[in-house]
């Protein structure tokens, strides 16, 4: 027979006992819970049942639908308004995948304040929790608090946007009473100014897999994001025409059709051996997603290429070439980098034109993106790095 707990400390929490290696927690199941070590001090104990209870409680009010509290207030807001752009049309994807992140039960935030009321939760709270979320290590690599990476300046100030976003709309509709993220500052993000040389593409370009290769000159020839090459299709080229259908994931909720909500490129001699090039790539076997069977570009698990699935690949291709740096150097490059290269190597009349060809909402975004640098152009405006 085992022996039977004991106290043998006065001053124990209720249903707190001792054992040989550690203070433990016994409810009225049975069960067991170490609370902590046995060489802790009785003060140290009763802070470690506190914070289980709390964690407890915490638990309970997640799970209670009729609880007025941020976690409620998430899951209505996402269910109702969240996931819809001012005009009532949806999201991208992307921004729709990072609200349902932070809204989810298992999120950092949600965490620390989902069973708290949306007015407890003060600016002073969220003040420490995103400097918490925000550190990077001495090597400007990524730094892990828990087990979990620690997030940049831009996840962080998304955060704080969407979290404005769920308050503004809790406050409309009387599920809370004040917007503590008001009172909160964002994380200060310098402008990148960046510009990749033709030489630095070049030693990537060679030192990279060839879908990586043509990842970069899709990006580049055609101006697009990382999101919209991945999101390139068979359907999308129009070989009578001659022209690429692209770029529809920053401007997919205006007015009409599908081929008047995308950016044509035309197909240049580049931009035609590219998308041949892309068109192909090998498939991995056995893919039975008919979708992922028209992309372009596919991970090898036969899924979409997501900004992880490549990284480890990207980031061999800059090693190789002598381009790898941390994020907090002033050299780093990054994928994006290539449409600034693009917009900034494209010869156009006016800002109105390189406004068209960015495929961004507002000139300044565009502006923002010309770096004013000399790059490799054609007199016929049709970018040629030599690739081949």
């Amino acid at each position: 027979m085992g022996r039977k707990k004991t106290r043998t400390k006065s001053g124990l929490p209720p249903r707190v006992y001792v054992n040989r290696n550690s203070y433990r927690y016994v409810p009225e199941d049975g069960t067991s819970i170490t609370l902590c070590s046995v060489d802790k001090s009785i003060d140290e104990v009763m802070i470690a049942y506190l914070h289980f209870k709390q964690k407890i409680e915490h638990e309970k009010n997640l799970q209670d639908p009729n609880k007025p509290t941020l976690f409620n207030l998430a899951q209505r807001w996402i269910k109702t308004d969240g996931l819809k752009n001012r005009r009532g049309g949806p999201l991208h994807q992307d921004s729709q995948k990072k609200i349902k992140r932070i809204c989810a039960k298992e999120s950092p935030i949600m965490q620390k304040f989902g069973s708290y009321h949306p007015d407890d939760i003060t600016p002073v709270n969220l003040r420490h929790y995103f400097d918490s979320r925000y550190r990077l290590t001495t090597d400007g690599n990524i730094a892990f608090k828990d087990g979990a990476p620690i997030v940049a300046k831009n996840s962080a100030n998304k955060e704080h946007t969407y979290l404005s976003q769920m308050y503004n709309w809790g406050i409309e509709r009387g599920f809370c009473h004040k917007n503590p993220v008001t009172n909160v500052r964002m994380f200060p993000q310098n402008v990148r100014d960046r510009y990749i040389t033709d030489q630095e593409f070049k030693a990537i370009w060679k030192n990279a897999k060839p879908y990586i290769q043509v990842m970069m000159e899709l990006s580049f020839y055609a101006c697009l994001r990382f999101q919209d090459v991945c999101d390139l299709t068979h359907d999308d080229v129009d070989w009578e025409q001659s022209i690429l259908y692209c770029g529809n994931s920053k401007i997919q909720n205006r007015p009409g059709n599908i081929k008047d909500q995308t950016v044509a490129r035309d197909l240049s001699k580049h931009l035609k051996n590219t998308v041949e090039r892309a068109q192909g790539l090998p498939l991995p076997k056995n893919i039975v997603v008919s979708i992922n069977q028209k992309r372009w570009l596919v991970h090898k698990n036969g899924e979409k290429i997501t900004n992880s699935s490549y990284r480890k690949d990207w980031d061999k291709a800059r090693e190789k070439a002598g381009l790898k740096f941390s994020i907090t150097d002033e050299r780093h490059l990054d994928f994006h980098d290539i449409k600034k290269k693009s917009i900034t190597d494209k010869t156009c009349e006016n800002a109105e034109e390189r406004q068209l060809y960015s495929n961004h909402f507002t000139r300044g975004q565009s502006e923002a993106y010309n770096l004013g640098k000399n790059g490799s152009i054609l007199p016929s405006n049709d970018h040629d790095l030599s690739l081949f």
